[in-house]
């Protein structure tokens, strides 16, 4: 290549032909090597194949090295973030070879050309590509349950039920993913038998980030309190009082179970006020006859409580609850109140280990005072992802994860008489 040696970076180089094999970085940050000296630590880059990282940051790239590059990189098995920085020389003609290979090469979630001449429009180009790809990456194993399944019965091909660990990390199309897999096993060692099959509650334990185990479905099942349900009971007689302080009444508040925040005194006075005066002009508007007292609908209060602004308190939903598979997993968090996971359990005592039938669950009913979930709602996305519901064993762990991760869409609300009401904030 007629490539000078760069005697900075030669005296770095390790003796010991083992540290080669096993590099997974190569930083040349401020080692200057010109284009022919550039050409040669390519090829570095093609014959180390366990290498993840590369920082070529002011070591004289042009776009020729850049063609170059982009063809070892285009089949390179595991790197996945190169940084090309203040690099002059490479012009806006790499734009296309660069854009191509992040798009060819799913695996690269980095590349770096700030202080370039490729443009503010390529560099936009390249870090969207870039983003898509991670965004990939993260979604590949996440909490969807019905996704996760499907993969697991995919990996099942003998139906058996099991699903070899080897199998299961090389089926991983992406070696980032793959290796975060591969550290999750480590850390949780999760049961397996002797010839490395594990069933489909380990397989979501694993690829499932907020999936929780039997302890903790015990545990939480076995709280006293409901704290959603509290604020709902708190509301309603906050609201209730507020409503007969103004004159009113609300036959039907009992339809409107607000779980989001908890009202103050101060707030549930605004809400009244304004569902009184919101109800007076629908009468109006409606041409019924004047009511005294005014008995508030369902829909005015529900209007109300919308067009006063009540700022979001830590009861509020928490927002995404899906985590990304990259990252370091946050604390594990249940949608479902205590009462209604512990109706699974119930639903569950006497089950033989390997679980109960789809059929037989989505068949069942599931309630609490407050509430009742819709099952029709899940056997649609059943027959969605082609799961057929006589054949599919379902775990106690499955349902509830099940259950709590589509909680918001199941859950039907009972329209409760106001007597009932008045007992429950009573009790």
């Amino acid at each position: 290549l007629g490539a000078k040696v760069n005697s900075r970076f030669a005296a770095e180089l390790s003796d010991t032909v083992d540290d080669f094999y096993y590099m997974e970085r190569l930083d040349l940050n401020g080692n200057y090597f010109g284009p022919k000296g550039c050409l040669a630590v390519l090829k570095i880059v093609q014959c180390q194949q366990r290498l993840k990282a590369l920082d070529m940051t002011g070591c004289g790239l042009d776009d020729i090295v850049v063609n170059e590059l982009v063809e070892v990189l285009q089949d390179h098995p595991l790197l996945r973030d190169v940084v090309l920085v203040d690099n002059p020389d490479i012009s806006v003609f790499s734009g296309k070879p660069l854009a191509r290979v992040v798009k060819l090469n799913v695996n690269v979630i980095r590349l770096d050309v700030s202080g370039t001449h490729v443009g503010e429009n390529v560099a936009t180009v390249l870090q969207r590509a870039c983003d898509k790809n991670k965004a990939a990456m993260e979604a590949y194993f996440s909490d969807d349950w019905f996704r996760m399944k499907d993969m697991f019965l995919g990996l099942d091909v003998d139906g058996s039920g099991w699903v070899n660990m080897k199998n299961l990390v090389g089926s991983v199309v992406y070696p980032l993913v793959q290796e975060k897999l591969e550290e999750r096993i480590a850390v949780m060692k999760p049961k397996r038998r002797e010839d490395n099959c594990i069933d489909v509650t380990t397989f979501m334990e694993l690829s499932y980030l907020n999936f929780k185990n039997k302890h903790e479905i015990t545990v939480f099942s076995e709280e006293s309190r409901d704290a959603a349900y509290d604020v709902i009971v708190g509301n309603w007689a906050s609201l209730m009082k507020a409503i007969e302080k103004a004159g009113a009444k609300c036959s039907k508040i009992g339809s409107l179970p607000h779980r989001e925040q908890a009202f103050t005194d101060a707030q549930s006075a605004a809400i009244a006020t304004k569902a009184v005066e919101l109800q007076v002009k629908k009468t109006e508007e409606d041409g019924d006859p004047a009511q005294d007292p005014v008995d508030v609908s369902a829909y005015c209060l529900r209007e109300a409580i919308k067009q006063v602004d009540i700022p979001l308190s830590p009861t509020s939903p928490a927002g995404k609850r899906r985590q990304s598979f990259l990252h370091e997993v946050k604390q594990k968090r249940f949608a479902m109140p205590p009462s209604l996971v512990r109706a699974v359990v119930t639903f569950f005592e006497g089950a033989p280990p390997q679980g109960l039938y789809a059929s037989k669950v989505l068949g069942a009913t599931f309630e609490t005072d407050f509430e009742v979930l819709k099952m029709s709602l899940l056997a649609k996305q059943f027959k969605r992802f082609s799961i057929p519901q006589d054949l599919t064993l379902l775990t106690l762990e499955e349902v509830v994860n099940l259950f709590d991760e589509y909680y918001d869409v199941i859950r039907v609300p009972k329209q409760l008489r106001s007597a009932d009401v008045q007992k429950m904030i009573d009790a």
